[in-house]
């Protein structure tokens, strides 16, 4: 396990460098280690990680490596979201946060006639996400998530 928890610091240390290219590959290489460890949080952890990774390279690529890295990024949100436990009601609301800023940002350079279903599931995801994030509970969250869904609206 100690592996996977240094590939998993090192990974951090790459994302918040905005090395996502690097800090991807930490993420990817510790995924193997985790899983046998069969330790669910841990993974539903590192596979949001992975999806803010993509995500941000989706943005700062072109063509279709920009496509390939945001639907890898709905992928692996989508799949932390199914390791969350109801006990992680904050760490779950921020991967759907996360989740539907994707869904976004493959609705923006992705199909366009899959861009209305994307906005519309991104919707979808927030208006999940602020049913965690409240005003009283997470504040700061709450904010981020009235914002994000007031500019979802805003482009349907």
């Amino acid at each position: 396990m100690e592996v996977a928890e240094n590939l998993g610091y090192s990974g951090i240390a790459f994302k918040f460098a905005g090395r996502f290219e690097d800090a991807l590959d930490r993420f990817d290489r510790a995924l193997p280690f985790i899983r046998f460890y069969r330790n669910p949080v841990l993974t539903a952890f590192v596979q949001d990680m992975r999806g803010v990774c993509h995500d941000e390279l989706g943005i700062r690529v072109g063509g279709l490596g920009a496509l390939q890295h945001l639907r890898s990024a709905v992928e692996a949100y989508r799949e932390a979201l199914q390791l969350w436990t109801p006990q992680q009601t904050n760490e779950w609301a921020t991967t759907q946060r996360h989740l539907g800023n994707a869904l976004r940002d493959l609705a923006v350079r992705g199909e366009p006639n899959e861009a209305k279903q994307l906005l519309i599931e991104s919707v979808s995801v927030f208006q999940e996400a602020s049913k965690i994030h409240t005003r009283e509970n997470y504040p700061q969250e709450w904010a981020l998530t009235r914002l994000n869904l007031a500019d979802r609206k805003s482009v349907m």
